[in-house]
C-alpha cells in the first residue's frame, strides 16, 4: 500500500498557482487593451482638434469675408446717395434753365436738399423782368413759396439793374422718411 500525501497538496498549489497566471493574464491583457483603447481614443480627439481649428479658421476667414461685404454695402448705399442727390441737383438745374427769365441772370446759387429749399441772388434788367421772374416761378408745381429780399437798384456804367435775393422752397429733392 502506497501512500500518496503530497499529489492533493501539490494538486491545490497548482491550481492556486493556475489561478494567479491567469488572473496576471487577463490584467495584463486588460492593462494592454485599456491601452490601446486610449490611444485610439487620443487619435480621434487630436482629428477633431484638428477639425476645429480648420473650421474656426473657416470661420475667421468667412468672418472677414462677411466684413469685406459690409463695406462694399456701404459703398454702394453711398453711390446710391450720391447718385440720387445728383439727379436732384440736375432736377433744380433743369428748372432755372426752363423757367429763369431772359432778362434775368443769377450770380449766386445754393440747394439745400434735406429742407428741398434753393437761394439764388441775381440781377435783372429792370422791376418789370424781376415781377415776371416771380411770375413765371409763382406757376411752376414744383415751387412751393418764394421769398423775395435784398431788393435793391444798381447803376453800372451806362445801364441801371435790379440786385435781388431769392428763396425758394420746392418739391425736388428726396423724400424724407418721417
Amino acid at each position: 500500500m502506497a501512500i500518496e500525501i503530497s499529489s492533493q497538496a501539490e494538486g491545490k498549489k497548482t491550481s492556486i498557482s493556475d489561478f494567479l497566471l491567469y488572473f496576471l493574464v487577463f490584467l495584463t491583457a486588460l492593462f494592454v487593451a485599456g491601452y490601446i483603447i486610449m490611444v485610439i481614443y487620443q487619435k480621434n480627439l487630436e482629428n477633431e482638434a484638428v477639425k476645429l481649428s480648420e473650421s474656426l479658421r473657416r470661420t475667421e476667414s468667412e468672418q472677414e469675408l462677411e466684413q469685406k461685404i459690409f463695406n462694399y454695402e456701404r459703398k454702394f448705399k453711398s453711390v446710391g446717395v450720391l447718385l440720387n442727390e445728383r439727379s436732384n441737383v440736375i432736377e433744380v438745374f433743369d428748372l432755372f434753365e426752363k423757367s429763369t427769365h431772359p432778362q434775368v441772370w443769377f450770380s449766386k446759387f445754393s440747394f439745400h436738399a434735406e429742407n428741398k429749399s434753393i437761394t439764388v441772388s441775381g440781377q435783372a434788367a429792370s422791376y418789370e423782368a424781376l415781377g415776371q421772374q416771380l411770375l413765371i416761378f409763382k406757376d411752376n408745381s414744383q415751387i412751393k413759396s418764394i421769398t423775395l429780399s435784398g431788393v435793391s437798384l444798381s447803376k453800372e456804367v451806362g445801364k441801371t439793374a435790379v440786385d435781388f435775393s431769392l428763396s425758394l422752397s420746392t418739391n425736388i429733392g428726396p423724400e424724407m422718411p418721417q
